[in-house]
């Protein structure tokens, strides 16, 4: 009789841990998916700024805008050709100490 209780005793503390880990499992997955929809991820870029023929002048654009933020008062025909087709494409400046060394190349 003390056997069988033994044996029955070890069955029920395997079925209990079995449960339990299956719970925590369960309980772990759903919290998972739970902060997956409820925290987007968001993955944003830094605007930068594109330097480029505007009107005949340069002018210096956001990357996410339509309309420059700035025009100079540099002609792009008065600039070497290798530099007008350049602002033709666009320039780009990572960051506002870049866009500063580039319009200083062209505008001094």
């Amino acid at each position: 009789m003390n056997r069988k209780m033994t044996y029955i005793l070890i069955a029920f503390t395997m079925v209990i841990s079995l449960l339990s880990v299956s719970f925590v499992k369960i309980s772990s997955t759903s919290a998972d998916a739970t902060q997956q929809f409820t925290e987007p991820q968001t993955t944003t870029i830094a605007p930068f700024y594109i330097i480029k023929e505007y009107r005949g002048r340069i002018a210096v654009f956001i990357s996410t805008q339509q309309k420059p933020m700035r025009e100079y008062d540099t002609y792009v025909d008065t600039l070497p050709d290798k530099d007008k087709e350049l602002l033709k494409n666009g320039i780009v400046a990572m960051n506002d100490e870049e866009l500063r060394d580039r319009i200083e190349d062209y505008t001094s």
